[in-house]
C-alpha cells in the first residue's frame, strides 16, 4: 500500500513537471517573438527608414550591434526595396536559406517565419521578423531573424527551478517512503513481541493453574512433615549423645530443605502471575553466594566443582532476591545435569558500562543449533523427565525487571548464557 502511494504520488509529480515544461517551453516562445517584435518595430521608426543616407546608414549599423550585445540570439537584419536587398546585417558568418521559410503567422504588417541560416557547423534555425513599413517608408521591408535556441534559453532559467523543485520533492518522498517504512517495520515488531508477551503470559495462566494444583496437593504433607522435623529436633535437644545431635542436624537440614521448597512453591506462583513486581534494591554477587551455597551439596554429590569470579565491584540491580535467586538456580541446575563428572561449572559476573553481566558456562554436550532458537520456550526440553520449565521460569523472571539472557555462542565444548541486568548507579549525596 506504501509502495502503491509512493508510486502515485512519483507518477503525479512527472505529468506535472512534463505539462509545466510544456508551459514554460510556449511561454518562452512567446516572449522571444514579442523581443522580435519589438525589435522590428524599433528598427522601423529609425530615422533611416524614412530618409536613408550615408550617415544614417553607419547609424543603422551601430543600432544592430548594440542590440546584439543586448539580445545575442539576433542573427542578421535585412532592408529590401524594390524586391531587392539594400542593407543586409549578417551578425554571424554563414548563408541563408530562402527556400526554407514557413510563416508561422501574420500580425497586420509583421509576419514571424522561420528559415534556416547555414554556417560551417551545420544548419542553424532562426525565426525571421518581417515587418512592412509604412506607406512613407523608403523601404519595402524590414526582416530580423533570431535563434530559435533563444526560446531554450529563455525557458532555461525556470526548467531549472523546476527541476529542483522535482528533485526535492522526489526526495521528499522518498524520505518520507523510508520514514513510513520505519515506522511499519517498528510498528510490526512491536506488534510481534506484543503477541509473543500475549502468548508468555497464557502459558504462564496455564502454569499458574497448574502450580496452583500442585502447591495444594504437596503444602498439607510438608506442613506435617516440617512439624514432624521440628518435634523430633525438640525431643533429640534435651538429650546429650551423638546419636541425639546428628539426628538433631538432621531434623533442622529436613525443616530447611522444606521451607525452600515452600520458596520455590511460592516462587512458581509468583512468576505465573501475569503482572509486574516492584523490585528492591539488591547486590547481585549477595545472589550468586546464596544460589552457590544452595546448590553446594547438589553440586558436591555429583562430583562437579563449581568456580565464581566476581569483581569487588558492587553490583547493584533493582529485583527480586528470590526470583532472580531461583533464576540463577535453573541456569546453574541446567549446567549440572548436562555436565559431565569431575567437571567445572563457572560464574563471573562483572560490571560493564551501565549494566551487570553474570556469564554462567559449563563444559556439558552443549546445544545443537536446531534447538538454540526454542531452549527459552515452555515444556521444551530434550532431557528425559525434564519439564521444560527451568529455562522458561529464568528467563521470565529476569525479563521482568529488565533484564535479558542469551545463549552465547561458545568455541569450546559447553553451554554458555549471559545474563545482563541494568546498573543501578547510586546517586551522589548532596553536599551541605
Amino acid at each position: 500500500m506504501v509502495l502503491l502511494i509512493a508510486a502515485i504520488a512519483a507518477g503525479s509529480l512527472w505529468v506535472l513537471l512534463k505539462m509545466y515544461n510544456r508551459s514554460i517551453r510556449a511561454s518562452a516562445t512567446l516572449s522571444v517573438m514579442n523581443i522580435g517584435r519589438h525589435i522590428a518595430l524599433h528598427l522601423a521608426d529609425q530615422p533611416f527608414v524614412n530618409d536613408p543616407d550615408s550617415e544614417s546608414w553607419t547609424g543603422f549599423s551601430e543600432l544592430i550591434n548594440a542590440l546584439h550585445k543586448v539580445e545575442g540570439g539576433l542573427m542578421f537584419v535585412s532592408v529590401t526595396k524594390g524586391g531587392a536587398t539594400v542593407f543586409h546585417e549578417q551578425l554571424i558568418s554563414g548563408d541563408t536559406e530562402n527556400a526554407s521559410i514557413d510563416h508561422m503567422f501574420d500580425d497586420t504588417d509583421l509576419t514571424v517565419g522561420r528559415r534556416l541560416i547555414v554556417d560551417g557547423t551545420g544548419s542553424v534555425p532562426v525565426m525571421t521578423f518581417t515587418l512592412s513599413p509604412s506607406s512613407e517608408a523608403e523601404f519595402e521591408t524590414i526582416q530580423i531573424g533570431i535563434r530559435r535556441d533563444a526560446v531554450d534559453r529563455e525557458g532555461m532559467l525556470p526548467t531549472i527551478a523546476v527541476g529542483s523543485m522535482f528533485k526535492v520533492a522526489v526526495l521528499t518522498i522518498a524520505l518520507s517512503f523510508g520514514i513510513s517504512l520505519i515506522i511499519l517495520v517498528i510498528m510490526l515488531k512491536r506488534e510481534a513481541s506484543q503477541e509473543g508477551r500475549r502468548r508468555r503470559e497464557e502459558h504462564l495462566a496455564f502454569a499458574g493453574v497448574m502450580a496452583n494444583g500442585i502447591v495444594h496437593d504437596f503444602r498439607n504433607p510438608m506442613s506435617s512433615l516440617k512439624l514432624d522435623a521440628q518435634m523430633l529436633n525438640k525431643i533429640t535437644a534435651k538429650a546429650d549423645t551423638p546419636e541425639s545431635k546428628r539426628v538433631g542436624e538432621l531434623s533442622t537440614r529436613i525443616a530447611g530443605t522444606l521451607d525452600r521448597m515452600d520458596k520455590v512453591f511460592q516462587e512458581f506462583l509468583y512468576l505465573s502471575q501475569p503482572h509486574h513486581r516492584a523490585g528492591v534494591e539488591c547486590d547481585l554477587r549477595d545472589i550468586i553466594k546464596d544460589c552457590v551455597e544452595f546448590m553446594g551439596p547438589k553440586l558436591e554429590r555429583a562430583k562437579l566443582k563449581i568456580e565464581i569470579k566476581m569483581e569487588d565491584t558492587p553490583h547493584t540491580v533493582i529485583a527480586s532476591p528470590a526470583s532472580l535467586g531461583r533464576a540463577i538456580i535453573n541456569l546453574v541446575t541446567n549446567a549440572e545435569q548436562f555436565s559431565p563428572p569431575v567437571s567445572v561449572i563457572e560464574l563471573k559476573s562483572f560490571v560493564s558500562g551501565s549494566s551487570v553481566i553474570l556469564d554462567i558456562k559449563d563444559h556439558g554436550p552443549g546445544i545443537p543449533d536446531s534447538e538454540r532458537a526454542r531452549i527459552f520456550e515452555m515444556f521444551f526440553t530434550n532431557r528425559p523427565g525434564g519439564t521444560g520449565m527451568g529455562l522458561f521460569l529464568a528467563r521470565t523472571a529476569i525479563e521482568e525487571y529488565g533484564g535479558k539472557i542469551v545463549l552465547q555462542d561458545s568455541s569450546s565444548k559447553g553451554a554458555w548464557f549471559r545474563v545482563t541486568m541494568p546498573l543501578l548507579v547510586p546517586k551522589a549525596k548532596e553536599k551541605r
